[in-house]
């Protein structure tokens, strides 16, 4: 962080108080981080290779297209009747999984939401798990990614915490402000929320009030 203070002395607020980043720290986090994202990769695996036994097919994978949807939507219907709350876990464990840690392609997860539960149960659970996937995000960078948030986007992190310092009496509005007409991409405002200062009190409603406003 010493090379951005020398830019900005404005950016010491945002580090350690002694301002000192430790490489060692910082590859001890990224362990960490690595450690606990192969555990809930394994854990996903493991899940799917389950359904995969009762759909007696190939393994649910992520969809990358439109296509590869329609085939999974296909595949997993075929568990709705006779395995409903295996199939609603399941998918619940694969959408937090992308959201805790930042993996592109919600929005694909979303018309697979629709398509397998219906709007009904679609939309509310979607939100909730948007919403629970953010905060998971927040965690994790709370507690392993501060220093290298700041090493690769401090001078974006300084922008932010201007802009919430802004107004922190409605820090709510602001937040909810940010991610209906964005100012950064979601994924950096969920990693670099906790070390701009905002509450895991007021990150997770913002997130979940969110979700259904910014639908077309």
């Amino acid at each position: 962080c010493r090379r951005f203070y020398k830019k900005d002395p404005r950016f010491c607020k945002l580090c350690d108080v002694t301002c000192k980043c430790s490489t060692l720290s910082m590859w001890r986090r990224a362990l960490g981080l690595g450690l606990i994202f192969a555990a809930a990769t394994g854990m996903l695996y493991a899940s799917g290779a389950a359904m995969a036994r009762r759909m007696k097919g190939p393994g649910p994978a992520f969809p990358k297209d439109l296509h590869d949807l329609r085939l999974l939507a296909q595949q997993l219907q075929q568990l709705k009747e006779d395995n409903f709350y295996s199939l609603l876990l399941f998918f619940s464990a694969a959408y937090l999984y992308k959201q805790a840690f930042a993996i592109p392609g919600s929005s694909l997860m979303n018309v697979l939401c629709g398509a397998l539960f219906g709007v009904k149960v679609g939309l509310p659970l979607v939100c909730v798990l948007t919403a629970v996937g953010a905060s998971l995000c927040y965690l994790l960078s709370k507690a392993f990614a501060r220093q290298w948030l700041l090493r690769w986007y401090g001078l974006r992190l300084q922008s932010l915490q201007e802009k919430l310092n802004s107004d922190r009496k409605s820090l709510l509005l602001v937040l909810f402000s940010l991610r209906l007409f964005p100012f950064s991409p979601n994924w950096f405002l969920n990693m670099a929320s906790p070390i701009a200062g905002v509450p895991l009190t007021l990150f997770f409603p913002s997130v979940l009030i969110e979700w259904p406003g910014s639908l077309p």
